[in-house]
């Protein structure tokens, strides 16, 4: 898909999940919580608000480097472990670096809310599944660094992927970034062990209903009071429906808020 069609899009898509995004915004406000308060204006600012000088410098910053690899004809040779993969081993293809960056990254909307929900909840120890070529990273990276304080952990199961990720962080001077490779099925034990707890999570990068559950229930112990937990593509598929649903009524989810392609919850 080209540039052009991919943000026709992405345009759709902002005025299919409007209705979510409303309805999201007025649950969380109704609850009370500071926690969904903060998440609610997180989700304001990201559709409604304006960024202030010092917000614009980064996120300029990030999308003249996503412009950068959107163009880039480098040819990858990628191991895919996600729900798209052929074996439990992964699947081996050859992409374009522009072709991952235009389809693969999270759009500038859905990363300026991981920016806006970093500033806003103040979290010290954040973990991410699926680097990729490291976008959403730099977005919640450099909310970390406005906020002074901070650490994000992310997770790529491609190597190639990690090391183009690993350069931006690199020229950017992201040093609050711990790129970590490997399945996730064999890398997360050793890093909640060494990185626990976590106060914000984002979960993307395998799309398959029956490893989101996995993963959250696995998560759970290792995750601060309040915490906040996204998981993307929640409509993705009947399997991420059915996924998304038994999150939302899980006992230790006390707030949950369906903003269709992306579903937060907060963890009592």
């Amino acid at each position: 898909m080209n540039s052009f069609l991919l943000n026709a899009a992405f345009i759709v898509q902002d005025f299919v999940v409007r209705p979510y995004v409303m309805q999201a915004e007025k649950i969380l406000r109704s609850s009370n919580d500071d926690t969904a308060l903060l998440a609610a204006e997180a989700i304001r600012d990201t559709f409604n608000g304006s960024s202030s000088e010092r917000e614009t410098a980064f996120i300029e910053m990030i999308e003249k480097r996503r412009t950068e690899m959107n163009s880039s004809k480098e040819i990858l040779e990628i191991t895919d472990y996600g729900a798209n993969a052929r074996s439990p081993e992964g699947s081996v293809v050859r992409r374009m670096l522009g072709e991952v960056a235009l389809s693969s990254s999270k759009p500038k909307r859905w990363s300026l809310l991981l920016f806006y929900l970093i500033e806003r909840l103040m979290p010290q120890r954040c973990l991410e599944f699926g680097t990729c070529v490291g976008i959403s990273t730099m977005y919640q990276s450099a909310a970390l660094t406005l906020n002074g304080s901070g650490t994000i952990i992310t997770m790529e199961g491609a190597q190639s992927l990690a090391a183009v990720a690993q350069k931006n962080f690199s020229d950017a001077g992201m040093t609050n970034v711990v790129s970590i490779v490997g399945k996730f099925s064999d890398v997360l034990n050793t890093v909640i062990q060494q990185h626990q707890p976590f106060d914000f999570v984002f979960v993307d990068g395998n799309h398959e209903g029956k490893a989101t559950i996995e993963y959250f229930e696995k998560l759970l112990p290792s995750v601060s009071r309040n915490a906040v937990l996204l998981f993307d593509d929640i409509h993705w598929s009947a399997s991420m429906k059915e996924a998304w649903k038994q999150i939302v009524h899980h006992q230790r989810v006390k707030h949950s808020a369906d903003l269709y392609q992306l579903g937060i919850v907060i963890v009592s």
